[in-house]
């Protein structure tokens, strides 16, 4: 078992609720994106698409069923994989899969169109963490805690990215 670093309680963490278990995640400033600038566009969906594929996290052609087994599996806390949604042309083109604590977490990664950018989660809110690339995104939750929650159960569980897994 990996050993869990102390984070402090979020206040008015983001909630996306998905799959088999929910996560809520706390959006600190980040250096990822550039300061101030909200029309910053990212990749177009296509060349974004093409880019994954060199990526030891990116499982291009699974289904939820085969990532979930593969993280099931694995049963290491932090491992995860993104794959294609069920509608990859549409505004959640990819999903994040995360295991922590014994479940596997499925998020959807949106894309705003407006924005040329994306953020996690089911609906949109105004406080959105926004990523110009999946790739920043990845790399924004491998150094900063996700708040995973079971919505069977209740239960929160903080998880970084750790562990890139292809299914």
């Amino acid at each position: 078992m990996v050993p869990r670093p102390a984070y402090k309680a979020l206040s008015g963490p983001q909630e996306a609720w998905s799959g088999s278990g929910d996560i809520a995640y706390n959006a600190p400033p980040s250096d990822l994106l550039p300061v101030g600038r909200s029309t910053f566009t990212g990749k177009p969906l296509a060349e974004e698409k093409a880019g994954l594929l060199t990526q030891p996290w990116y499982s291009a052609h699974c289904d939820r069923q085969t990532v979930e087994n593969t993280l099931l599996l694995l049963r290491k806390d932090g491992s995860y994989t993104i794959r294609l949604s069920s509608d990859p042309q549409g505004l959640k083109p990819f999903t994040l899969a995360v295991f922590s604590h014994g479940h596997v977490y499925h998020i959807p990664i949106r894309w705003l169109e407006a924005q040329g950018q994306y953020a996690l989660g089911r609906e949109s809110r105004s406080s959105d963490k926004l990523f110009p690339t999946v790739a920043s995104l990845v790399q924004h939750f491998s150094q900063h805690p996700l708040l995973l929650v079971n919505r069977c159960g209740g239960d929160r569980q903080h998880a970084r990215l750790l562990f890139p897994t292809k299914a």
